[in-house]
C-alpha cells in the first residue's frame, strides 16, 4: 500500500469513516485493507489510533468545556458514566448507591 493510499484512510478515519467507507474513500477494497493491516503490525497500529482520533479530540473538547464551567455538559457527563450515582432515572429503579462503597 502506497503513502498516498494510506494518508487518505487516515484521514477518512480522523473524520469519522468506518473502515469500508475509508476504504471506499481512499480507492481500495475492503479485502486490501485487511491484507495490508494484517501484514504489517506498523500500519495496523497507525490505522488504530486514526480510528480512535474523533472519539479522543471529542473527549478532549467536553473535559475542556467542563472544566470551563458547563455544568450541563458536567451533569450529563456524570450521569451517563456514573448513573448509579448521579442518573434520577437510575436511582428512582435501582436505588443510590452509597459513597462508602
Amino acid at each position: 500500500m502506497d503513502k498516498k493510499t494510506i494518508g487518505k484512510l487516515q484521514l477518512a478515519f480522523w473524520n469519522g469513516y468506518d473502515i469500508s467507507a475509508a476504504c471506499l474513500y481512499a480507492g481500495i477494497t475492503q479485502e486490501d485493507y485487511e491484507e495490508a493491516v494484517a501484514s504489517s503490525k506498523g500500519l495496523e497500529h497507525r490505522m488504530s489510533v486514526a480510528q480512535m482520533y474523533p472519539r479522543v479530540k471529542a473527549k478532549v473538547e467536553m473535559m475542556r468545556r467542563i472544566a470551563n464551567g458547563d455544568g450541563q455538559l458536567a451533569r450529563k457527563y456524570l450521569e451517563t458514566h456514573e448513573p448509579e450515582r448521579y442518573n434520577a432515572a437510575y436511582i428512582a429503579r435501582f436505588g443510590r448507591v452509597s459513597d462508602d462503597d
